[in-house]
């Protein structure tokens, strides 16, 4: 009687293992398509945070700070 117990635990381990799996796999999906979407009309916030970066250096402030009315 134990072993037909033991063998219906293995197998509902398994399919709640895969049942697990795959809903963090959905869930990374969602999370990875808001966060990097290239969508021209609402970027995520990696793609917007990165347009940021690359336009602030592109400015190059650091030229404006070495004319003599640069303020402190």
């Amino acid at each position: 009687m134990k072993s037909l117990i033991y063998k219906n635990n293995r197998g509902q381990l398994i399919i709640e293992y895969v049942l697990l799996l795959a809903i963090a796999a959905v869930v990374s999906g969602i999370i990875v398509s808001r966060l990097a979407s290239r969508d021209p009309d609402s970027p995520g916030a990696i793609i917007t945070g990165w347009s940021k970066v690359i336009q602030s250096i592109g400015g190059d402030p650091v030229d404006d700070c070495l004319k003599p009315s640069c303020p402190n």
